[in-house]
């Protein structure tokens, strides 16, 4: 019965589906890429506040000279 109802539910065969070690590469892959993409968007974020106080900066400064 086990085996009939397996053949019923994977019809392409037991070798399609995913093994521990399949899902422990998958694992490892899936966590240096986040790592990667975190990375990227903190290097993205500290630019755009450093362009965001710079502007600032550039207006406040010659305001307080002025004055």
């Amino acid at each position: 019965r086990t085996e009939t109802l397996m053949q019923c539910i994977l019809p392409e065969g037991r070798d399609q589906l995913a093994t521990k070690d399949d899902l422990k590469t998958l694992e490892t892959t899936l966590r240096s890429e986040i790592r990667t993409e975190i990375a990227k968007q903190t290097r993205y974020f500290t630019f755009m506040l450093i362009g965001f106080m710079m502007t600032i900066w550039a207006t406040m400064i010659p305001i307080a000279l002025a004055t």
